[in-house]
């Protein structure tokens, strides 16, 4: 998107991120459910049949076609226990998730300005837009540094990116923001997840001298181009930020367990 990469700080420490309405509550909400929840999607994940999915992802890197993708995430969804284990592992994504949906409702409602103010986030004023970013990814600072919680600060890095991007263009693309934007806004994140995850996880499985760095980058670039195509969600977030926890919870697992079936 013509930017470079924000640096979100190194993994493990603990995040600088200052308390907001509803995040606090958040965490401890989503803590003391979190354990349990882990341990049903580790039962659920055990012994899964990923050479399955290493076949597969070795020949999507040879023939990158759809029909060749579709297999590749038929098998993955499959080795992960379908579709709606897929969500329930999706700790970070969810997370990252909700708090963007936060975000968006408060500048849909207040405009950019004042939701950067609102989520305790530095004035972006007379920043450069790299350094804007950075500051706006501190939104995402929170989320575990696990693979999964990797691919969704990923996912969230390029969706604040495109937002600002935006914003600078024009303000009035943003402090204007409508349902339906949110929604694409929404969408651009959750394909880049599941991609940014599917990526990760496929990569362990195949051998790493099989094939070149440039064989892999280029699959790995139409894996993205068809996951984006096929992931279009269909739902209302109307009072997403009136809604309790365990209601966005509920409402973002859903999302996720819906464009997993799409790709």
């Amino acid at each position: 998107m013509g930017t470079s990469k924000p640096n979100i700080g190194p993994k493990g420490i603990s995040s600088p991120l200052p308390s907001w309405p509803d995040y606090n509550d958040t965490n401890n909400e989503e803590g003391s459910n979190l354990q349990e929840e882990i341990n049903n999607v580790e039962s659920e994940n055990e012994l899964k049949p990923w050479s399955d999915v290493k076949r597969s992802y070795t020949k999507f890197i040879k023939d990158p076609s759809k029909t060749s993708f579709k297999k590749l995430t038929a098998n993955y969804r499959n080795a992960n226990g379908g579709n709606k284990t897929l969500a329930k592992s999706s700790f970070g994504g969810r997370k990252g998730a909700r708090i963007l949906l936060r975000f968006l409702s408060s500048v849909s409602q207040k405009g950019f300005e004042e939701a950067c103010k609102e989520f305790h986030l530095e004035d972006l004023k007379g920043v450069s837009t790299e350094d804007a970013i950075n500051k706006l990814c501190f939104l995402f600072a929170d989320i575990d540094g696990t693979d999964e919680g990797s691919a969704a600060k990923a996912a969230a890095i390029e969706t604040i990116s495109l937002l600002y991007e935006n914003y600078e263009v024009d303000s009035n693309n943003i402090n204007g923001v409508e349902e339906g934007q949110v929604l694409e806004y929404l969408e651009i994140y959750i394909s880049n997840y599941i991609f940014e995850r599917l990526s990760i996880e496929v990569s362990r499985a195949l051998e790493s001298d099989k094939f070149t760095k440039d064989q892999v980058i280029t699959a790995n670039d139409i894996l993205k181009d068809y996951i984006q195509a096929e992931v279009e969600l269909h739902f209302s977030i109307k009072d997403f930020s009136s809604s309790t926890i365990r209601e966005q919870n509920t409402m973002v697992t859903e999302i996720l367990t819906q464009a997993y079936s799409m790709i």
